[in-house]
Formats: C-alpha cells, sequence, structure tokens
C-alpha cells in the first residue's frame, strides 16, 4: 500500500463483533477525519433474514489503528425476489455461499461489488452520513442492479476505542477529501428529486389511509350488524316457543275469516228424514223455575251429527282347499273381499278399512305410527303397534305401484307440470323429496339426488309441457335446455322485496320498477278474459319492452345486488312472462308449494325415514292419497278397493288429459 493515500483504510478478515459500545462515523467527519475502505470483505447473505445481514471485518488504516466495524447490506424486495428467481434457496437456518466484494470504495466514485458471480451492486458512497433505525449510519447508497432498481445499502459503526485512537494520534493524516461543485449540484439535485419521490409518496399513502379509514367504518358497521344478527339468533334457539315466521307486519294483510272462491256461504243443511236415526223429544208441562201454567207453546227443533260408539267389526273368512289331480298342486278358494290368504298363527289381521286409515294419516296428514296406534284403539278400539302398520304400508305401496306409474306416464303427457324439492333424511344420509304437480295428478319421489336427472327420470327427456318452477340451477340445467319453462313470479318478487328494505336512495329504483312491473303483469292476467286480443297484446307488448329496457346489460348499476338480479332476470328472460299467453299456465309456483307442504310437517313430526324401502313406500302412498284428495274421490274406499283388487289395480287417471302443446310468447 505504498501508493495509497494515507488515509485509505483496508479489511481485513471477518470476525465478531465486540460488546464494546460503539460510535457512529459521524463523529469521525465532525472529526475531519473521511477514509475509505479496499481489500477483500466476505459478506454471507442469509435467506431466512430476507437478505440482510451483518459483516464484522476488522478496520485497520496505515497507523495500524485495529478496529471493529459493523457494516450491514440490505436489499430492496425487488432484488430479492430477482435473487431467489435464479438461485436455489438453501433450507431455513443455513446461509447461501459466501460472495467476496473486493472494490475500493472512494468518496464520489462508483464501485462495483459481485455477489456469487450472479448479481452486479454499484455502490454511490456520499459524504452525508444520516441517522436511521436508531444504530445504523448509511454511509453508502445503492443505485442499481443487474435486473432493476433497487436500493442497497452499507452501514458502519466503528467502535469508541478506535475512535479514541484516531482522534488522539492528531497526526492529521486523516483529512476530508471536499467535493467539487459539480458533484455538489448533482448530490443536491439528487436530493430534491428524492424530496419530490418522498413528497408524492406521501400524499398517496395519505390517500390510502384515507379509503382504508372508509372501509373501517364499513365493516365495523356490517360487524354490528352481524353481532347483532348472532344475538338474535341465540335468543332465538333459546325460546321455548316457535317463533312467528314473519317478523314484520304485512302492509296489506288479508282479511280475516272465509277464504274466496269456496262458494256462498250457508249454515249447515238440516238432515233429511230418513237420515235421522232417532227423535228425542222432552214435553214440557210447567214453568221449571216456579211451576206455573204455560201459554202460547211452541216446538223447537235441533239435530245433533256424531259419530257413533265404534267396535272393530270382525270377519271370520272360512275357505276350504284341496289338491287339485289336474295342476299337481294344492288350490284354495278366497272370498272377494279377502285381503290376505295367512292363516295359522298369522291368521288375524287388520281390515282394509284400518289399514286406509293409518295409511292416510301418516302419508297424507303426517301423523306418527305411534300417535296413530294410540288413535286407533282409542276412538275406534282397535289395538295395533307401529311395527305392524309400517310392514302394512310396505304391502299397500307394493300394490299401489302400477297406480304410481300411471301417474308419472300421464304427468308426461300434461300440459303443465309444477314442480318443488325440499330437504329429506333416509337414515342418516341427506336426501331429497320431489314434488311434481298440476291440478289433476301429483307425484312424489325421494333420492339422494337434487341434480336436473331427477327431472329426466319422472317427466321424461321428450318433456313438450311446460315446466313451473323457481330459480332453482339444477332446472336450467343443459339438458333440460330446449325446454318451456315459467319461474315462478312469487319467489321474484319476495326477492325484490329483500333487496328493497335492505336499499336507501337511489339503489331501491331498480327494485321497485321490476316490482311494479311484475304485479302489473299479474294484474292483465287477471283482466285477460275481458279484453280483445288486440287490447291485450298491445299491453302485452308494452310490459315485454319495458322488462327488456330495465334488465338491459348496457344500463348502468352501482349496487352489487341489483347487478345481481338483473344478472338473473336476463338469465331467466325467456321464461318470466309466459305465463301471459297460456290460459292454463299460473304465474306462481304456488301449487308445488302446497303439495310440499304436508311434507314438511311428516318432515318433523316423524323424522323422515329410515330406510329406503321406507322412502319408496312414502313417496308411492302420497302420490296416491293427495291425488285422490285432488280428484275429489273418497280416500278410503279408494285404498280399500285396491288392497281387495285381484287384478288391475283400480286407475287414479282423470276421464281427460290435457293434450301436449308447445305455447310460447307471439
Amino acid at each position: 500500500m505504498e501508493n495509497e493515500p494515507p488515509w485509505l483504510f483496508s479489511l481485513g478478515p471477518a470476525v465478531a463483533l465486540s460488546a464494546e459500545r460503539s460510535v457512529g462515523l459521524p463523529a469521525l467527519i465532525e472529526a475531519g477525519h473521511v477514509f475509505e475502505w479496499a481489500g477483500p470483505l466476505v459478506v454471507p447473505v442469509h435467506v431466512p433474514t430476507g437478505f440482510c445481514s451483518n459483516i464484522y471485518p476488522v478496520l485497520k488504516g496505515e497507523q495500524g489503528l485495529p478496529s471493529q466495524v459493523a457494516i450491514a447490506l440490505t436489499l430492496s424486495k425487488a432484488s430479492i425476489r430477482a435473487m431467489r428467481a435464479d438461485t436455489p434457496q438453501p433450507s431455513s437456518g443455513r446461509a447461501c455461499p459466501q460472495a467476496s466484494l473486493k472494490p475500493r470504495y472512494r468518496v464520489g466514485q462508483i464501485a462495483t461489488a459481485e455477489i456469487s458471480g450472479a448479481w452486479q451492486f454499484s455502490f454511490r458512497p456520499i459524504r452525508a452520513v444520516h441517522f436511521r433505525n436508531g444504530g445504523f449510519w448509511y454511509l453508502f447508497e445503492g443505485i442499481s442492479t443487474g435486473y432493476r432498481e433497487s436500493d442497497v445499502v452499507l452501514a458502519s459503526q466503528v467502535s469508541e476505542s478506535y475512535m479514541t485512537k484516531l482522534n488522539g494520534s492528531g497526526t492529521g493524516e486523516l483529512s476530508p477529501e471536499p467535493l467539487s461543485a459539480e458533484a455538489e449540484r448533482q448530490r443536491r439535485l439528487e436530493l430534491e428529486i428524492q424530496v419530490e419521490q418522498l413528497g408524492g409518496r406521501v400524499a398517496e399513502l395519505e390517500a390510502q389511509l384515507g379509503e382504508g379509514a372508509v372501509r373501517i367504518e364499513a365493516l365495523q358497521h356490517q360487524v354490528q350488524q352481524l353481532q347483532e344478527q348472532l344475538a338474535e339468533a341465540q335468543r332465538a334457539a333459546k325460546r321455548q316457543a316457535t317463533p312467528f315466521a314473519r317478523k314484520k307486519r304485512v302492509a296489506r294483510p288479508k282479511r280475516p275469516g272465509r277464504k274466496a272462491g269456496q262458494g256462498k256461504f250457508t249454515h249447515r243443511a238440516k238432515p233429511a228424514p230418513e237420515d235421522v236415526n232417532r227423535t228425542l223429544e222432552t214435553p214440557l208441562a210447567c214453568c221449571p223455575a216456579c211451576g206455573g201454567e204455560l201459554s202460547d207453546k211452541k216446538t223447537h227443533e235441533q239435530y245433533e251429527v256424531d259419530i257413533p260408539p265404534v267396535r272393530p267389526i270382525v270377519t271370520r273368512y272360512v275357505t276350504h282347499s284341496g289338491y287339485c289331480q289336474t295342476c299337481q298342486k294344492r288350490v284354495r278358494s278366497r272370498h272377494p273381499e279377502q285381503i290376505s290368504d295367512a292363516v295359522g298363527a298369522a291368521g288375524v289381521v287388520v281390515g282394509p278399512r284400518a289399514k286406509a286409515v293409518a295409511a292416510d294419516l301418516k302419508h297424507r296428514l303426517g301423523v306418527p305410527y305411534a300417535k296413530i296406534c294410540d288413535h286407533l284403539e282409542t276412538t275406534l278400539g282397535l289395538p295395533v303397534t307401529p311395527g305392524a302398520l309400517s310392514q302394512t304400508d310396505t304391502r299397500l305401496a307394493k300394490k299401489a305401484r302400477p297406480v304410481y306409474e300411471a301417474l308419472i306416464a300421464a304427468l308426461r303427457a300434461c300440459l303443465v307440470v309444477h314442480s318443488d324439492e325440499t330437504g329429506w333424511r333416509i337414515g342418516i344420509l341427506s336426501a331429497w323429496l320431489w314434488v311434481f304437480t298440476n291440478h289433476d295428478i301429483t307425484v312424489y319421489t325421494i333420492g339422494t339426488s337434487r341434480g336436473h336427472e331427477v327431472v329426466l327420470d319422472i317427466l321424461g327427456k321428450e318433456f313438450k309441457g311446460i315446466l313451473v318452477s323457481d330459480c332453482f340451477l339444477a332446472y336450467d340445467a343443459k339438458a333440460l335446455e330446449e325446454w318451456l319453462k315459467q319461474k315462478c313470479v312469487g319467489h321474484l318478487l319476495n326477492d325484490l322485496s329483500e333487496i328493497e328494505a335492505s336499499k336507501t336512495g337511489r339503489a331501491v329504483c331498480f327494485a321497485r320498477e321490476v316490482t311494479a312491473l311484475l304485479r302489473e303483469a299479474l294484474a292483465l292476467k287477471v283482466d285477460k278474459p275481458t279484453l280483445n286480443a288486440d287490447t291485450f297484446a298491445q299491453r302485452a307488448n308494452a310490459l315485454e319492452t319495458r322488462l327488456d329496457a330495465l334488465i338491459d346489460e348496457k344500463r348502468r348499476m352501482t349496487d352489487p345486488d341489483n347487478r345481481r338480479f338483473a344478472k338473473r332476470l336476463r338469465k331467466q328472460r325467456p321464461h318470466l312472462l309466459r305465463f301471459l299467453y297460456v290460459d292454463e299456465l299460473d304465474a306462481t309456483n304456488n301449487i308445488a308449494e302446497r303439495r310440499i307442504r304436508p311434507a314438511v310437517v311428516t318432515r318433523k313430526t316423524s323424522g323422515c325415514n329410515r330406510a329406503e324401502g321406507g322412502a319408496e313406500a312414502h313417496a308411492i302412498l302420497s302420490s296416491v292419497l293427495v291425488t285422490c284428495r285432488q280428484q275429489k274421490r273418497p280416500i278410503l274406499d279408494y285404498l280399500v278397493d285396491l288392497q281387495r283388487a285381484s287384478g288391475e289395480p283400480p286407475s287414479l287417471l282423470p276421464e281427460s288429459m290435457s293434450a301436449p302443446s308447445t305455447p310460447g310468447p307471439p
């Protein structure tokens, strides 16, 4: 180092920094000393700490004054990502291969260091030393890497003992090298640019802070709402009585009393004379209070209709059997009213009418088997067990299967079919109960699937009628894409009501406009019989045009709920107003909703089914019983005839079925 300036120092091998208190480089500069380093510098780069490591070399100068100096190499996140993309990463806790820095740093010059032969870092030494992070003095500032701009910083601390030795030497050999005017101007310009960049960054952070405050306020409001809902749900769970389904009053409730459409209201008619079983007359000879004589006597009549004391009717069937020499088998006679051939220990059976009563209570009215047994024994004097009724229903369902299959075949030829589904259970497995119905026929089916395959199994792939349903995705499957459909307007109105209740300002306009349009369409359906064809077509076309404008994709909507509902209406657009053009088609799916309600009661009271056989029997018998009710056929008489039928079971098909057609908007 003979040709080197006296103030040039070299860095020796890496050693551990002692616990001696250290002082920063500004003290050296204030004392009039500026020094640079030369020689090898080993930089261990540690991945888990983000490519940031401490280097502890020994600093010694021409005077032989050793000092322990801490230097830290800090890389930006961009450089770290670039390094990790090109270099295999070691496991946690292990260090990368060491890199050698062999530059000479001089004030005002650019020095280049190579790390592991893969990355180039340039350092611009700066005279001004700034204090940051409570202990590091930035001496060099990184300019660029081989990948992109990066902030690479070298920091150093000098031990207090070396500072004392350096100041105490008094040789004056360490003198600062002044910066030129051009370098000073360049440095000032760079600082101004940095200040401007920092100002822009501060403004950006302030804007982000404002947005964050707004977002935090919205989230706090949402958290408060969720807490209120959670508290309400917890209170509801602790109630011993079931809460009302509606939590708020209806704006225009229906009038109490008898429903419209059930005929003219009259009092109960007097029984015919031949229907009177007995007559009881009570004479009145005198006043029952004082015994006085009576005048202006009148006669009054009252009829009491009551159930007589019920006693089970026991019928003894005596049949005969013999061995046929021709058929080579034993044959036996059977009475037409018999429903079973069991003899011996199983020779006492429950009659067909009692079985019919039990089946109707269970599968149409949703009464559990245990309560049915209690009812039969209490009111009819017929003791029976729940297991016996379960086996009876299984055999009855087997007899009714041909009727069930005939109902499915007839349903496939109907003009309109309504469909709905609800949750069910078969044992511990989740299942679904489906209903397919119209004004004449109802078919139930229970399965583990909620997909469109159930619709195809019941209605068939070639169904030509109109399927009425809600907007459940199974009804929009690709296999049903060509089917004619009608989406339930009632469901849409309920969803619109919820949207309107949850919005404020201009966000409520969309829900109100669509609600008004759908209600006008319902009113037009009611007025259709009184309108001529031209007037009806004009009003219907006006509704179609308004609906297209309301849900137009080009219409700008800022509320996400409105956008989602408009998208849903666009998807179902061909199936929204078809009810206007088909007289037999209802605008709502209320028929299916009413048909599925007894199943919900059964699910709550009886706990669904325990086995697949029970689920199949429930679907068959429910279909037969509800269809009997729809066609106003005596349920008990039909079930008795069904049990006594030896050949083809009695049919439940209506006399006239609607022919399939393909109606739609003109």
